[in-house]
């Protein structure tokens, strides 16, 4: 029988995205499983740079940062809500969040192999673009080069995201 350890979620903080959390807490809840949170901000890489080299004494990415980390942990945690009062409450073991800068799909592949990640629950696309229509989207991506199983939410038939 498969048994997910350790589970990463890229967020992008969509509403596909809400619905892979759903889906992740679920799966790390029946597997006893860690789960990884990841958002990749492209622009965070640049805005560090930025300050290193002409202001280091703004904190301006470090506020991005803190201020993405609490976006995250309120997404969380209003799956883990919604689920308890959808009568299916989880229990969630240990959850990580990292924030990074750079492309989404390095990221997400450097993030599985350093962390022994076995399950990525992602949504299927995300804002993409004139370069998802010519790369493919990260989903897609993913799938394709990725060591471990990659488990693709589609956001039909989740009731709770009409609200």
């Amino acid at each position: 029988m498969y048994k997910a350890s350790r589970i990463l979620v890229p967020v992008d903080f969509s509403d596909v995205a809400r619905a892979a959390i759903s889906m992740a807490i679920q799966i790390a809840d029946r597997h006893g499983a860690e789960l990884i949170f990841l958002h990749v901000d492209a622009g965070l890489e640049k805005q560090i740079e930025s300050e290193i080299l002409y202001s280091p004494e703004s904190h301006g990415s470090e506020a991005s940062i803190l201020s993405q980390e609490a976006m995250l942990k309120a997404a969380v945690d209003l799956e883990v809500t919604r689920a308890a009062e959808g009568g299916s409450p989880v229990k969630l073991g240990r959850v990580r969040t990292i924030i990074s800068g750079g492309d989404p799909v390095g990221v997400a592949l450097q993030t599985i192999d350093a962390e022994g990640v076995d399950l990525v629950v992602m949504g299927t696309h995300g804002p993409q673009g004139l370069k998802g229509m010519i790369l493919g989207s990260t989903a897609e991506q993913l799938v394709k080069r990725a060591s471990c199983s990659v488990f693709v939410v589609k956001p039909t038939g989740l009731p709770y995201l009409r609200d």
